[in-house]
């Protein structure tokens, strides 16, 4: 593409005309094989100036006086910087060249219009200056391609991150529907804790309302059972003594009558009881068993506190036989004190040896305790027909 191409791209009317004066080809053909005419648009003057006749005299064009060529230089310095907006070392350099270009014509204008081999010299640098300024316009070119080139990996890659983002959104809303559905059986499952908490408390006051029962039913058991033995008492008096009296056999068998229901409602009694028992008996068998072991585990621990007790108490007597014994000798001299200071030490071993046997007590106190609550457990466990082995 030729300067004359871009005057006429950009409608740079006075800069076209400036080229044709100096001897631009008005029928140059760029890589799409167009002219400048080509690519004017709807221009009517750039289309006058392109459209005319290009057999101009040559030899009167290179008779131009030096300040045209200046001028023609300057007018396609402005359109370079018209064309590209600096960004980059080379850009720069670009302009910079075209600038020097403009300087060195504006100091050939100075020279005499007589000094033919001056103005040789002049048309020869400025057909270099022609030649340069076709290269820069050819990176130009080049640099635009390349922009170009960039603009499309640009997009390439923001359309790779919009794919990216939208995966991981995709992602994010997966991990959001799955915490989501944490978060609800969560939710379902302290509900079912409550449900049991709630069904537990229910289960415990009906087994409460179920042992005040049986603990009615046992009472009115041992009042029907005082009752039957009463009844039998009188059946059998009755019997000895007015067995040949009609009224007496009526109230025998009056009483009988009543043995019998009573009988029945001692059966139903017994029934209830025993489905109450059965429904119980495991459980406190259970618990019995639990406190049993626990007690065991206890006592353990009690016998080890009072072995520790024990050798405290034997270091103390030892400590104190030691010290009396050795009184008047031994003692003052490895401890170089009075006898007083000696009596306070061996008093201070005797209050620690009250202490420690003060805490032993206690402890074989709570020894005495445990047994006595093994105790209970070992005969309502025998209840059941289970046989616990010693606690020591």
């Amino acid at each position: 593409m030729t300067p004359l191409h871009l005057a006429a791209v950009k409608h740079k009317l006075n800069s076209a005309h400036l080229l044709v004066e100096a001897g631009a080809d008005r029928n140059a053909l760029n890589e799409a094989r167009q002219r400048p005419i080509d690519l004017c648009g709807n221009d009517p003057p750039m289309k006058a100036l392109l459209g005319q006749n290009g057999n101009e005299d040559k030899s009167a064009t290179q008779t131009r006086s030096i300040t045209r060529d200046a001028q023609v230089l300057t007018a396609a310095k402005d359109l370079l910087e018209s064309t590209l907006v600096p960004v980059t070392a080379a850009e720069e350099t670009i302009i910079l060249a075209c600038q020097k270009a403009t300087d060195e014509a504006n100091k050939v204008e100075k020279a005499k219009t007589d000094e033919y081999s001056e103005i040789q010299r002049a048309l020869s640098e400025h057909k270099r200056i022609s030649d340069e300024f076709k290269d820069v316009i050819t990176q130009v070119e080049e640099y635009r391609n390349l922009l170009a080139m960039n603009r499309d990996n640009v997009s390439n890659m923001g359309t790779t991150l919009a794919e990216t983002q939208r995966e991981v959104t995709t992602k994010l809303q997966s991990k959001r529907t799955a915490n989501a559905e944490k978060r609800e059986r969560i939710s379902s499952l302290d509900q079912r804790v409550d449900t049991l908490k709630n069904e537990y408390e229910s289960v415990t006051a009906e087994l409460e309302e179920i042992e005040r029962k049986a603990a009615e039913l046992r009472k009115r058991k041992a009042e029907l059972e005082d009752e039957i033995e009463r009844t039998e008492d009188e059946s059998t008096t009755l019997k000895d003594k007015e067995r040949s009296e009609s009224r007496n056999e009526t109230d025998i068998a009056v009483h009988e009558e009543s043995l019998q229901r009573t009988r029945t409602l001692i059966e139903k009694g017994d029934t209830s009881l025993n489905s109450l028992q059965d429904s119980t008996s495991n459980r406190l068998l259970s618990i019995g068993m639990e406190y049993a072991n626990f007690l065991r585990k206890y006592m353990v621990f009690v016998h080890e506190l009072c072995d520790q007790f024990d050798y405290k108490i034997r270091t103390m007597e030892n400590r104190i036989e030691e010290e009396t014994r050795n009184y008047d000798e031994v003692s003052k001299l490895r401890l170089k004190m009075d006898s007083s200071k000696l009596t306070a030490l061996i008093a201070e071993y005797k209050s620690n040896l009250a202490r420690f046997q003060r805490r032993k007590d206690k402890v074989i106190a709570i020894q005495d305790s445990l047994n006595s609550d093994f105790a209970i457990v070992k005969q309502l466990v025998g209840e059941f027909g289970r046989e616990l082995e010693p606690l020591d």
